[in-house]
């Protein structure tokens, strides 16, 4: 009896995540990354270069709205390995979104914001597992009392003025970053 249970599941297929690609794809990645490079770094570099493609980096015009992401000026400096202006792990995660348009609206708002590394990995992945819901102008408001009423509840005496003046401070702020954003066409 136990040689039949162990026949029958040494038989099941499917198990696990599905592949990327079939495996004559995977090995050339393997051997353009080198010998040491794993399964998942052979997906990475897929992923990368789906998104590179994908996002217009290897074609004319080049997309200056992503330079975040791939910036050519900063390649091939001398003395500088050749990664400097590439940010391959967020390229990799973009690849990774299947939809073309949301990965193009992904790329742009992660070049607006313009995160750490891990940080615009974590939010890619949000949109990309549907775990991120789009905010509105009411949550935002709300997020803000909350913060407000925790910082006068560690500091009582806060006037009404100092919040006042705190937001309008705030408000200019984000204003002169979008002025610079728009003079410099990100």
């Amino acid at each position: 009896m136990s040689a039949g249970i162990s026949e029958n599941s040494s038989k099941k297929e499917g198990r696990g995540r599905p592949r990327v690609f079939d495996e004559g794809l995977e090995k050339v990645y393997r051997t353009e990354c080198g010998s040491y490079a794993s399964k998942r770094t052979a997906q990475n570099v897929h992923y990368y270069l789906r998104a590179l493609t994908t996002l217009g980096f290897l074609s004319e015009p080049f997309p200056a709205h992503l330079r975040w992401l791939c910036d050519p000026a900063k390649q091939g400096i001398k003395g500088q390995s050749d990664r400097r202006g590439f940010r391959k792990s967020v390229l990799a995660e973009l690849g990774r979104i299947e939809d073309v348009e949301s990965m193009d609206a992904v790329a742009q708002q992660i070049c607006e914001i313009q995160p750490k590394t891990r940080h615009a990995i974590a939010m890619i992945r949000r949109v990309r597992t549907g775990g991120a819901k789009p905010g509105d102008t009411l949550q935002l408001g709300n997020a803000l009392i909350k913060v407000l009423n925790d910082y006068r509840q560690r500091h009582p005496a806060t006037t009404d003025n100092q919040v006042r003046e705190a937001l309008i401070n705030v408000l200019s702020l984000i204003e002169e970053i979008a002025e610079e954003r728009k003079a410099n066409n990100v």
